[in-house]
């Protein structure tokens, strides 16, 4: 017979230990930063201007026309990825 996923027995010691496990593990700052840098990750666009950039510097316009995108649009990627630093 399978053992129960949790120890029946003492799911309050069970409990405790899980949540000591998970304030070991994660700290809110850390989980804020980490969320910060895949937020902005989660976007091709932005992806996109950090593979071009890793190339070489670009200004602006040639982003924009690399990219097929607008002044606003590209500022808007750009300005959110510098508050990721």
């Amino acid at each position: 017979m399978k053992e129960p996923l949790c120890p029946i027995e003492n799911v309050k010691n069970y409990s405790e230990d899980l949540k000591k496990l998970s304030n070991m593990l994660f700290d809110n700052e850390s989980l804020k930063k980490w969320g910060k840098l895949f937020k902005a990750l989660s976007d091709t666009n932005r992806l996109k201007l950090l593979k071009l950039l890793k190339i070489r510097p670009m200004c602006v316009c040639e982003l924009m026309i690399a990219l097929e995108i607008t002044q606003p649009t590209a500022s808007h990627h750009l300005g959110f990825l510098k508050k990721q630093d």
